[in-house]
């Protein structure tokens, strides 16, 4: 090497490292998912599944509720028993009864820091909201200024669990929380301009309480319309940008019950398209109130769910309704469809890749749910090992399955470079969809899973199985 000039050993270095590119050279474009599919690639067929599979944040919730005077605390194998069911949600009144005109205690606040991670440790979520009276005839609740100092002293609490936290309801003015009978806020919906304000306060704390990742759902859409100052539903190009009207949802606690569901719509014919166009973006759930056929049957049901992009019900009431649902024969449909649906389609990846090349997968899947996910969670890549285990990850950059709008099919394009230190020889390639929430992102039960994908000799890592390759040099 002694005698080699510059320009020589220029020359070499040039010649060499186009060599050890041409070796990557051309990297299948499987990612492209091109029919038929470019040569060195292998396609994936996934087969249609009725299968009804745990997953976080959708579905039938199971209704609990305690009062601060008589504290009943969430127990792990309550929530267990719910999930062994295939359900994910719970509902939690939390019944500020005993704080009505004072400050929250230190009790209390480790007594609801406890239900969080007693959620967390059981692999739940709950969709949450605080009161002072569930009872009709007590329409006390906090004036606005010791409701204020309520919100402020949750606020730590809040920020710190939301991951646990499918959606937040407003709550807290009056009875049950659903800001019609109340003493301080505009009673029997007699609501001055002054009341608006006090209730505009609430929605505003609430917001700043909640990190910006959370929604706060309201009762009507006349609340949302009123307190922010426009009729128009949220535009697309508005959706999950963190403003007001980006992370204020709907719930609707009277579906069905009569023809204004108990007076959710006011003018129902340009609400409800209201909503329409809303939930597409945003959280829409709630509970039957009464048997009120033939609206509240299943015919009713299924369309009014699908076009408001349902995510939750509650199973627990009303009995009635929801068992007219099984008689009838829309019950599995509904349990299934509500939320998101995830199936797989197909998905394209190389036969073989050589260490420290390019690595091209294309994954398609469908939304056959009523609604998207509610709450961010993007994507990752895992190549694992079929002898040693050992894996490699590659997260995807810019995705968000917020935008796996229903009724469609979603393209996934992964391009991650195969490490040169990475073994020879067989891959699995898996499909993590893990929480959004950093405290939740590597627990299994968080994990969103595709019925028709799912790695079934690992189940317990809850992945999903795209297909395999084989690592060469």
């Amino acid at each position: 090497m002694a005698g080699l000039n510059l320009l020589t050993l220029l020359v070499m270095a040039v010649v060499f490292g186009t060599q050890a590119l041409a070796a990557c050279v051309p990297v299948p474009a499987c990612d492209q998912m091109k029919k038929p599919p470019d040569a060195g690639c292998s396609r994936f067929t996934f087969k249609g599944s009725n299968k009804l599979v745990f997953n976080p944040e959708r579905g039938f919730y199971r209704y609990t509720d305690t009062l601060s005077s008589a504290w009943k605390p969430l127990t792990i194998p309550q929530l267990r028993k719910y999930a062994s069911d295939n359900y994910s949600l719970i509902f939690r009144y939390i019944v500020l009864d005993k704080f009505v005109k004072r400050n929250l205690s230190s009790d209390i606040l480790q007594k609801i820091t406890k239900d969080f991670i007693t959620l967390r440790n059981a692999g739940m979520k709950v969709v949450l909201r605080f009161c002072y009276s569930i009872e009709e005839k007590n329409i006390n609740d906090a004036p606005p200024a010791q409701l204020a100092t309520h919100i402020q002293q949750l606020t730590p609490l809040l920020r710190k669990h939301a991951g646990v936290i499918a959606v937040l309801q407003a709550g807290f003015i009056g009875v049950w929380g659903e800001w019609y009978y109340t003493a301080n806020y505009g009673n029997n919906g007699a609501v001055s301009s002054q009341d608006w304000k006090k209730r505009s306060q609430v929605v505003n704390q609430l917001l700043q309480a909640l990190p910006a990742s959370r929604q706060i759902q309201l009762r009507t859409p006349y609340y949302k319309q009123k307190i922010l100052g426009r009729t128009s539903p949220i535009k697309s190009s508005e959706a999950f940008n963190n403003s007001q009207v980006a992370r204020i949802g709907q719930h609707n606690d009277c579906f069905l019950g009569t023809d204004t569901d108990q007076g959710t719509y006011r003018k129902k014919t340009v609400e409800y398209l209201y909503l329409k166009k809303e939930t597409l973006y945003l959280s829409m759930g709630g509970e039957t109130c009464a048997d009120n056929p033939p609206r509240s049957n299943c015919r009713t049901a299924l369309r009014e769910m699908a076009e408001l992009h349902y995510t939750y019900l509650n199973i627990d009431y009303n009995q009635t309704v929801i068992n007219d649902w099984r008689s009838q024969g829309c019950f599995n449909k509904i349990r299934s469809s509500m939320g998101y649906n995830f199936m797989g389609v197909q998905a394209q990846l190389p036969k073989k890749v050589s260490v420290g090349c390019q690595l091209k997968v294309g994954i398609r899947i469908a939304n056959k749910g009523w609604a998207a996910p509610i709450n961010y969670r993007s994507a990752m890549l895992v190549l694992r090992h079929v002898s040693s285990k050992t894996e490699v990850k590659s997260p995807l950059a810019r995705t968000d399955l917020r935008r796996w709008l229903p009724g469609k099919q979603h393209n996934l394009k992964f391009s991650m470079l195969l490490p040169k230190t990475a073994s020879l020889g067989n891959y699995q390639v898996l499909l993590h969809l893990p929480d959004g929430d950093p405290q939740l992102r590597n627990i299994s039960e968080y994990n969103i899973v595709i019925s028709n994908m799912i790695d079934s000799k690992n189940s317990g890592r809850r992945l999903n199985l795209v297909g395999s390759f084989t690592a060469v040099r």
